[in-house]
């Protein structure tokens, strides 16, 4: 590429990671990412948005068909009280 040539091999390699990070692999993302030195900014921690943990009313979780497994009824049982 010749984005090598202006900005130097370390900060174009810097920009593709971030680029396959956030899945923004075009020339045109990356050359952005260069010309804003985005590249030098740390990478966002990926693992700190997946690991979060969702909370809400209507999700039952690996507790209720743990539950439902071990009392005999996983298969065909009713959801609506």
């Amino acid at each position: 590429m010749r984005l090598r040539r202006r900005y130097g091999a370390e900060r174009l390699e810097a920009a593709c990671q971030r680029a396959v990070l956030l899945d923004a692999c075009s020339y045109q993302s990356i050359k952005s990412m260069l010309a804003t030195a985005t590249d030098r900014q740390p990478l966002p921690r990926h693992e700190a948005a997946t690991t979060q943990k969702i909370v809400h009313e209507n999700l039952r979780g690996r507790d209720y068909y743990l539950l439902a497994e071990s009392a005999g009824g996983g298969e065909g049982r009713e959801t609506h009280p």
